[in-house]
């Protein structure tokens, strides 16, 4: 299928990209490029995140009409960030990025418009939000987690674009951990948005780094809490990866291991006190993820596991 990829202009200030064959490459091509930073990372200031929060409200807002008129949105101009709307058929996936020339480590967020069409704030249905705060260093995480938001039809899929330690000093560029940059205010707008939000974030470990943790586990789940809830959303996450892992393989945190669980984690603490929304934290050997990745035929059903 041909892919149109174009861009919506923002205070007249025009983009041209390429087109591109298929949605895979695409989203791969657009998240590639903004992995490379043009200068240091630095966190946004107050009134910065401020106007982020007010410019995705407005994105939230449009995709709930017509995400046609997403140029209706200065501030993401201001804050140097730009809007890409792809097109594959009738499906359509808005892009907010920073611009070549002015990125900064603000990550980068892709977004399926159809999902949050009907006012799901008003209702019960559950949008997913996709995440890898530490793509760049947790590897191939930011690739399962693409994989994962296209085969799911998941309403969103947030990937940071400066490296965990990019700020070597004080780590402000893991995302992760820091409340004050734009990975967080658009996740904590997004839940303050809609009802009923489920954010599944996938991360990495190895086994040289975390020795005393059991080596037959190939991926530990919580729920971002002191110990793991087993709530509703989550069980059934624990059951997909029991039955296609087997029992030993599946760490639940606070029932049979008390590291990983997320518990420092500022996009699960917010999540877990300030909304009714979910937080899955999904922490991965260095073997499964190889797996997933080269793996096609294990690949499909690891995805299963969170449609």
């Amino acid at each position: 299928m041909v892919f149109l990829l174009c861009c919506l202009q923002i205070l007249f200030v025009p983009y041209l990209a390429g087109a591109y064959d298929t949605l895979d490459v695409s989203l791969t091509a657009i998240i590639k490029e903004s992995r490379t930073l043009d200068r240091d990372f630095a966190l946004p200031e107050r009134g910065e995140r401020s106007k982020m929060a007010s410019a995705v409200r407005r994105l939230l807002q449009s995709f709930e009409r017509d995400p046609s008129r997403l140029a209706d949105v200065p501030q993401l101009a201001d804050l140097g960030f730009e809007v890409v709307l792809l097109e594959d058929g009738s499906e359509q996936y808005v892009v907010l990025r920073e611009r070549e020339g002015e990125r900064r480590g603000g990550g980068i967020y892709i977004f399926r418009p159809s999902q949050a069409q009907n006012s799901p704030q008003k209702d019960s249905r559950r949008l997913t939000v996709i995440q890898a705060p530490h793509s760049r260093y947790d590897r191939y995480t930011g690739s399962i987690s693409r994989l994962v938001f296209q085969k799911t039809q998941a309403f969103g899929l947030f990937l940071n674009t400066a490296h965990r330690y990019a700020d070597e000093t004080d780590n402000q560029s893991d995302l992760a951990h820091n409340d004050q940059a734009h990975f967080q205010v658009v996740t904590q707008t997004i839940c303050d948005y809609f009802n009923n939000i489920l954010v599944i974030q996938f991360h990495g470990y190895t086994s040289e780094k975390h020795k005393d943790v059991d080596q037959n586990f190939a991926v530990i789940l919580s729920d971002g809490v002191g110990y793991t809830q087993d709530r509703s959303v989550l069980r059934p996450i624990i059951q997909r990866f029991t039955a296609a892992l087997g029992e030993q393989a599946v760490g639940v945190f606070g029932r049979n291991v008390y590291q990983l669980g997320g518990t420092t984690n500022v996009q699960a603490r917010y999540i877990n006190s300030n909304s009714d929304d979910t937080f899955i934290h999904v922490e991965m050997s260095q073997k499964l993820r190889r797996r997933v990745y080269r793996d096609s035929d294990f690949r499909d059903p690891f995805i299963e596991v969170f449609r």
